[in-house]
């Protein structure tokens, strides 16, 4: 469930992220973003599946078993899809 653990490991793993690419000047590029795209649905469906089979959600908002998450899906996709579409160039000497 949501807990101050959790958001303070997800949290400290974004800046964690961001840290990564600003030192390494990783250079990210729109045709990149359909690998995470792609990697983002394989983890919704392997979490959809182990729902299923276990009845135990990782995340409330990935819980299968409630009429409302398809919903939850296709906004959750909203967002993804309306922050790849901003320009994303991170610290680059490239």
């Amino acid at each position: 469930m949501l807990s101050l653990t959790s958001i303070t490991m997800h949290a400290l793993n974004v800046i964690f992220m961001l840290a990564e690419f600003a030192l390494n000047g990783l250079l990210v590029e729109a045709w990149h973003l359909g690998l995470v795209v792609a990697w983002a649905s394989l983890y919704g469906l392997f979490n959809g599946l182990q729902s299923i089979l276990t009845h135990d959600t990782v995340y409330f908002f990935m819980d299968f078993s409630v009429v409302w998450a398809p919903a939850v899906m296709c906004a959750l996709a909203t967002c993804l899809s309306s922050i790849i579409s901003l320009p994303l160039r991170f610290a680059g000497g490239r």
